[in-house]
């Protein structure tokens, strides 16, 4: 059929209302979009609403459940005391004030009133917990153990050597070293002084001289824990069977001799029998079993109690440890909670 003008313009006419009418329908498309994205966006800012306000909500509340667990401990030290009225407030105004002052060694003041509490259920008086409370602190810190477990193991070695609390850093800081010195942990070496310390301070033997010991004895057995029972057995022994033995714990004017002289005893008499294995045997016979691996130790190690004394003073302190702990990422977040 031939072209006219006419019958162009018919077409493009239809041309025109087929494109208006596609672009009406687009544009319809467009706007149910829309209003769709405005209704999953409103739907959207609803969940994030109500989960922050849960996340506050939780925040909160375990803010309030902190605060009253806090209070709630030390009015329990406090009531423990006979003290009421001023002096209550006082010592309560002194046990937050310490609580609230560990926050350098990652705890809040409701952990750092727990480990009060476990302090003083350990057997010290609020004062004494107030002064020995850093310490148990640090050696929670540096060990990764409960507070309550550096409560006891701390308060344990205080009172076996008959140390005050205000020499709870010298304690600490005397069980760290030799963990340094030896190979088990420091919660380790205080469980071995658990074991032996109340035998070894009846011989009048001190707290490093002890823990030196221990060392020489983990270096052999691998266990300051286990070491602490054989130390335990030979201190006994040494009380009880000192004559049998052929040797003096004592010197002139009645002073306990050095564990250093005592074993030098014991070396000597040992190294008397020369090749003859049956009559060192029957000597080390005199010992119990565990007392005997306390004596082979300590008799065959390349080196004296001072000497290793020595080494365990010349390790970092708890103080420089728990700076370097601290300076983490661990410890920083731990400081931030």
């Amino acid at each position: 059929m031939p072209f006219t003008l006419a019958s162009l313009l018919i077409r493009l006419s239809a041309d025109i209302k087929n494109a208006v009418s596609e672009l009406e329908e687009t544009k319809s498309h467009l706007s149910g979009l829309r209003d769709i994205a405005k209704t999953a966006a409103g739907v959207l800012l609803g969940e994030l609403a109500h989960d922050a306000l849960g996340a506050v909500t939780s925040v909160s509340g375990e803010a309030a459940q902190g605060f009253m667990d806090y209070e709630q401990t030390l009015t329990k030290i406090i009531s423990a005391t006979s003290l009421t009225g001023e002096e209550a407030e006082k010592l309560r105004q002194t046990l937050m004030q310490v609580s609230e002052s560990q926050t350098d060694l990652g705890f809040s003041a409701a952990e750092a009133a727990a480990g009060l509490e476990a302090l003083v259920k350990a057997g010290m008086s609020a004062d004494e917990a107030a002064q020995a409370l850093r310490s148990a602190l640090s050696l929670a810190r540096l060990e990764g153990i409960r507070t309550e477990q550096a409560a006891g193991l701390l308060v344990q070695t205080l009172t076996m050597f008959n140390l005050s609390a205000d020499e709870s850093a010298r304690a600490l800081d005397a069980i760290s070293k030799a963990a340094d010195a030896g190979i088990d942990t420091a919660a380790g070496y205080a469980s071995g002084l658990a074991n032996c310390g109340a035998a070894a301070a009846n011989m009048g033997l001190s707290l490093e001289e002890t823990l030196a010991a221990l060392v020489e004895l983990d270096k052999t057995y691998g266990s300051a824990t286990e070491s602490g029972t054989y130390l335990n057995a030979m201190f006994k022994d040494l009380i009880a069977k000192a004559d049998d033995l052929g040797i003096s714990l004592y010197n002139a004017d009645g002073s306990m001799k050095s564990l250093d002289e005592i074993i030098q005893q014991i070396r000597d008499h040992v190294a008397s029998f020369g090749d003859d294995q049956a009559a060192i045997n029957e000597y080390l016979s005199v010992f119990d079993v565990r007392a005997q691996r306390a004596v082979l130790g300590l008799i065959n190690y390349q080196g004296s109690i001072a000497e290793t004394m020595g080494e365990m003073e010349e390790a970092r302190g708890v103080q420089e440890k728990v700076n370097m702990v601290m300076d983490t990422t661990a410890g920083k977040l731990a400081k931030q909670n």
